[in-house]
């Protein structure tokens, strides 16, 4: 009898596990093949990777180019023709992810507009309203223990959107 029900309950199991995961890969598949290719997936924290995650995955699966591997990891990916992002990879001294960064080197003001809104209704839809820490920076408070702060800035006349991943300390908020 027990064989029998949990014959029946197996079958339940996997559509519903594979339901969640095409519900996940639907939500990113909505967006622009630029933030696809940033995001990459929503399997885990960023681009496929979890906190405590060592560099050796990083280094098996990021296809970017490699410009630094000291304290992090910092590789460079091609958006389009005309725009660059940079992913941080903050390691610790046992070589584990602590932390994720994502710099977008956009040319004008109107493709940064852009860019910030699309990743503003994406974290939006996926972590819920997010809370202004100054007029150009929000953050997001995940249910799975990390915030993710994004903001905009103009150095030296260039156009970035800075995107950070930080576990937050338990029984602490983000701001």
């Amino acid at each position: 009898m027990v064989h029998f029900i949990y014959s029946l309950l197996i079958p339940f199991f996997i559509i519903l596990s594979t339901s969640t995961v095409f519900s996940q890969d639907q939500t990113l598949k909505k967006y622009s093949p630029e933030l696809q290719l940033l995001i990459l997936n929503e399997d885990a924290v960023f681009r496929g990777h979890q906190f405590g995650d060592f560099s050796e995955k990083i280094r098996a699966i990021e296809k970017g180019i490699l410009l630094n591997e000291d304290e992090y990891l910092l590789y460079e990916i091609e958006i389009n023709k005309d725009e660059d992002a940079e992913i941080i990879y903050y390691l610790n001294k046992k070589d584990q992810i602590t932390g994720f960064g994502l710099e977008l080197l956009v040319q004008t003001s109107k493709e940064e507009l852009l860019l910030y809104n699309e990743f503003n209704k994406y974290y939006t839809e996926k972590f819920g309203k997010p809370k202004l820490k100054t007029d150009k920076t929000l953050i997001w408070q995940t249910k799975m223990g990390y915030c993710i702060e994004m903001g905009e800035t103009n150095k030296d006349g260039e156009l970035e959107i800075e995107i950070e991943y930080i576990q937050a300390i338990p029984k602490k908020t983000c701001i």
